[in-house]
């Protein structure tokens, strides 16, 4: 299956059936933090984790609550 590049696909070029992803990894560091990081599936969850991009901390708690129930601090 074949994803659109949703940071550099261009509105006018969506048509119906398209499909844009993006990979979430969150990560739990050593001192009770943690943080989560974005890419695009041409890599791999490993690849996101070390190198990604650091997403917005509501948007991560949004998407993995178990590290705000677990009592985790956001990294900042």
């Amino acid at each position: 299956m074949t994803f659109l590049d949703p940071y550099n696909t261009r509105p006018m070029d969506l048509k119906s059936g398209d499909k844009l992803c993006y990979i979430v990894v969150a990560v739990v560091g050593d001192v009770g933090d943690w943080a989560a990081y974005c890419g695009l599936p041409e890599n791999t969850p490993e690849e996101i984790a070390s190198g990604g991009q650091k997403i917005d901390r509501v948007a991560a708690e949004r998407l993995f609550p178990v590290c705000v129930n677990a009592g985790l601090k956001w990294r900042y």
